[in-house]
């Protein structure tokens, strides 16, 4: 597909941003001034907006569910080592336990 065979739709909240295109001004070796735009916009329209808050707000949920879930893991891991520290205390006592009474 080629960029002159792009179609915009008509919806009227696009009307207002294909008519403001974003221009940069350049400088020629000579000191003439002149403003440059691209072909093809990336129009800045409501839904884009609106798309790029809910999956910024879908990023913030996962790492908030990441962060929960992740503490969680460390609190079980922290639990399980505590057991067999004390476990293999309790197995150390017993075998010297028995050492010493045999």
């Amino acid at each position: 597909m080629f960029a002159s065979s792009v179609r915009w739709p008509s919806p009227c909240y696009l009307c207002s941003a294909l008519t403001q295109v974003i221009r940069r001004e350049v400088t020629t070796k000579s000191g003439k001034t002149y403003t440059k735009a691209p072909k093809i916009q990336r129009l800045v329209t409501p839904i884009r907006l609106q798309r790029k808050r809910h999956l910024r707000s879908l990023k913030k949920r996962r790492t908030e569910a990441q962060k929960e879930a992740i503490s969680e893991y460390k609190s079980k891991v922290a639990q399980h080592s505590e057991e067999r520290k004390v476990q293999h205390a309790a197995n150390r006592a017993a075998k010297k336990a028995k050492k010493s009474s045999a």
